[in-house]
């Protein structure tokens, strides 16, 4: 079951959409260092591809994420301190429109359409077919150094992590991930994670020396040598150490730009009620350049905080559901926004552009005809009712809302006119199922209340 009105969601839930057919990876023109992509490609299957070609481009940290949700948010990919954020990348888009149209758009050609979707997320207003890339020369040496510390240190090291942070190469992706099961220690922890993009093995030691001789190096449980890792393991461990498979998640996030010192007792309270493995939180340090090209993207800062709460088997999805989001708004204070993928916008709305951007968003999105839409679905979760609402108030009443899941299909529906009178319902369910609302002792709640969502399916 799952908490009524509650954001359960895959981490890069809005990355992992694909279409009925994937786009193969393609590379016309690989001697022009660019390529061409689906947006259902997933951005392990593009890394593997480039590899052969001796290029590179700033894709996921998981293999499974797909390139059209990474890309229209954002993308904070790999080497992206140094090479751009993903979507800074893309040099053209193939957009459907709503009257059916098919058009290139970039630079030069629809360029209100390119600056949107560098950066709207599930705001875009288009349906991207075709992303074009622009490619690097990949690494000569691509490695990993780590160092693992009790969380009983975590005001020492992340004082010393967050001093250390400004002055870390841009090709050090910096990062503390607290882990109740951390690395060879098998114990709550801090895992120093720092993959290195470099000319070569020298130069990367260099440029990660910092930790190897850190004042905090004596508190660590142990310190690994770099080593030379390639991406694709990078990508799949992380997939099958911290994002499980069979694993909903309820995360949420912010951006800071302050000394960390007023964060440390929120921080030391985050690990003290941490959720059991696989839920950790992160601590990257970004130092994003001052200005970037001209793009819907807009919010970042110097470092990042998120929290994944991991609703797997055998975690007691009552007693952690709130962690991340219950964190984040005592946080709030010190967040300077957020990034779109691992946010909780059901849940904590929050700044994902900038003010001057998000209005600049509603200008363009005003100039499309919409008059040929007749008929709008919404599946899978619950949509967040200020959402809904814009939703409706821009395309009109002609949003229906499909709550369901994939291994059941629709489950509830409603349409915008019901859902109007009825702000936040989901609907009714269809003539198979019926719903069930129960507290933590599965006893049914009255109408009105909280609990926990069952459906009985009658066909069996």
């Amino acid at each position: 079951g799952e908490r009524v009105r509650s954001s359960l969601r895959s981490r890069n839930a809005s990355s992992r959409q694909r279409p009925a057919r994937r786009l193969p990876t393609n590379f016309p023109a690989t001697t022009s260092m660019t390529a061409i992509v689906g947006p259902g490609c997933f951005g392990g299957e593009l890394n593997a591809a480039l590899v052969g070609h001796q290029l590179f481009f700033p894709v996921a940290h998981a293999y499974t994420v797909g390139m059209g949700g990474f890309l229209l948010q954002g993308g904070f990919g790999w080497n992206s301190p140094q090479l751009g954020m993903g979507c800074q990348n893309v040099i053209g888009i193939d957009v459907v429109l709503a009257d059916g149209s098919l058009v290139h758009a970039s630079d030069t050609e629809h360029p209100d359409l390119f600056w949107s979707a560098r950066g709207a997320g599930p705001g875009f207003f288009g349906v991207v077919v075709r992303f074009h890339l622009k490619l690097h020369a990949r690494p000569r040496f691509i490695g990993l150094k780590v160092q693992v510390f009790r969380m009983k240190h975590l005001e020492q090291v992340m004082t010393w992590a967050d001093r250390a942070g400004p002055h870390v190469a841009a090709n050090v992706e910096f990062q503390l991930v607290g882990n109740p099961k951390a690395l060879l220690i098998n114990a709550p922890g801090m895992e120093i994670v720092a993959p290195v993009f470099a000319d070569s093995w020298k130069q990367a030691r260099e440029h990660v020396d910092f930790i190897s001789h850190s004042p905090v190096r004596s508190l660590a449980s142990f310190t690994l040598p770099l080593l030379p890792v390639s991406l694709e393991f990078m990508m799949k461990t992380g997939e099958k150490t911290l994002f499980l498979s069979n694993t909903r998640w309820s995360a949420d996030n912010m951006w800071m730009d302050g000394p960390i010192d007023p964060v440390l007792p929120r921080l030391r309270q985050i690990a003290d009620t941490q959720p059991p493995h696989p839920s950790h939180w992160l601590w990257l340090n970004w130092n994003g350049p001052k200005q970037r090209p001209d793009m819907a993207f807009s919010v970042e800062n110097r470092t990042y905080l998120a929290l994944y709460c991991g609703l797997g088997k055998g975690v007691d999805e009552s007693q952690h559901i709130d962690w991340a989001t219950k964190h984040m708004k005592a946080l709030e204070p010190w967040s300077r926004g957020i990034q779109l993928a691992d946010e909780n916008l059901a849940r904590r709305p929050a700044r994902f552009v900038s003010d001057a951007h998000m209005a600049r968003l509603d200008q363009v999105r005003a100039k499309y005809d919409l008059s040929c839409l007749a008929f709008l679905d919404h599946t899978g979760s619950s949509c967040p009712p200020a959402v809904k609402e814009a939703m409706i108030n821009w395309v009109g009443p002609i949003l229906s809302d499909r709550y369901g899941a994939t291994e059941s299909g629709t489950i509830c529906s409603i349409s915008s006119t019901e859902w109007l009178a009825h702000r936040g319902s989901v609907g009714k369910c269809a003539s198979r199922f019926t719903a069930h609302v129960v507290d933590d002792n599965d006893v049914e709640v009255p109408v009105g209340q909280t609990g926990r969502l069952f459906f009985i399916d009658h066909t069996g």
